[in-house]
């Protein structure tokens, strides 16, 4: 008479052929997901108030001459300064990703010439 086998070791042999790589893809897929939901920020109640407190200023009239000279930074840019961190730190892993890529096809190559 055949038994059943548990659901854990069916799994167990189901997840010994799968390759490494693609858990590690699988992980960081999942990472990425779950740090841009924990970043993201639920949309603010709009209110009309809002629009009738914007301050509106006129456009200025361009001027004849233009002189150049050194100004200081926006403020629209010191107070959203940190922004930029998530695109570093995605493009950092992402060139990690691609040079161990690279470094683990060299070395596989490598052995099998071997």
């Amino acid at each position: 008479m055949k038994t059943n086998p548990s659901f854990y070791s069916r799994l167990r042999r189901k997840l010994a052929g799968v390759e490494p790589l693609w858990t590690l893809l699988l992980a960081v897929t999942i990472l990425f997901l779950v740090l841009m939901v924990a970043s993201s920020q639920p949309p603010q109640q709009f209110s009309g108030d809002a629009v009738a407190q914007a301050d509106l200023t006129a456009t200025p009239q361009p001027a004849q001459t233009t002189v150049f000279s050194n100004t200081p930074i926006p403020q629209e840019y010191l107070a959203n300064a940190t922004q930029t961190n998530g695109i570093v730190l995605g493009s950092v892993i992402l060139i990690l990703i691609v040079v161990i890529g690279t470094l683990g096809v060299m070395l596989r190559e490598n052995q099998r010439k071997r």
